[in-house]
């Protein structure tokens, strides 16, 4: 007697997508890295790129790639404030309280106007 073993698809098809979307994701990340980094080496002035990239290592945990390259877009356009916001969060997650006094203090020199914006938020 032979029997056959019925296969339940429908869970198979669910595995499948959810492992086949933790791979996706993490290919977008890194195929989103290397075109950050592409874009970094083509206009190495262009800040935008070095702020990009910072933001992508912030969220993959790595602070100091994020930090040094959330410097470097500061220091090549130091007018933005939004990558002033991101070097100072930075500093806050890595709890850093000397530098992050430092950077707004940085800050507020290039834009007093930007001191409601970078004030630390109350405990």
């Amino acid at each position: 007697m032979e029997y056959e073993i019925a296969v339940d698809n429908e869970l198979e098809k669910e595995i499948e997508v959810s492992v086949s979307s933790s791979e996706l994701n993490l290919l977008m990340d890194k195929e989103a890295e290397k075109v950050l980094e592409k874009a970094i080496e083509t206009s190495p002035t262009n800040q935008q790129g070095y702020w990009s990239l910072a933001q992508t290592r912030l969220y993959q945990g790595r602070f100091e790639d994020a930090l040094s390259l959330a410097e470097k877009a500061v220091a090549l356009e130091p007018n933005l404030l939004q990558s002033h916001l991101i070097v100072v969060r930075i500093t806050q997650i890595i709890q850093d309280d000397e530098l992050t006094e430092r950077k707004i203090k940085e800050a507020i020199e290039i834009n007093p106007a930007w001191a409601t914006s970078l004030a630390p938020a109350p405990n």
